[in-house]
């Protein structure tokens, strides 16, 4: 299962998304998206390996509107992949 994480500082590293996801899944795999255009702020995309689709869920809701480093972090679950 997949989630997207938006509106990432552009300086965070992947380890730093690592450690953020690791609080509710740690057997999650991270993939970034390279943000070569600067015009949005960083995303990434989170593979969660043997997890229920309840646990993503709830972890893409956890993640919605949380403040990290600054920003307020937007979350949603991908339906496909």
């Amino acid at each position: 299962m997949l989630i997207l994480v938006e509106n990432l500082p552009d300086t965070i590293s992947e380890d730093e998304i690592r450690q953020l996801i690791s609080r509710y899944d740690s057997s999650a795999g991270i993939k970034l998206i390279d943000n070569t255009t600067k015009i949005v702020c960083c995303s990434c995309l989170v593979s969660l390996t043997e997890t229920s689709t309840v646990v993503a869920n709830t972890i893409a809701t956890r993640l919605d509107g949380l403040y990290w480093h600054g920003v307020q972090l937007s979350a949603h679950r991908l339906l496909f992949g």
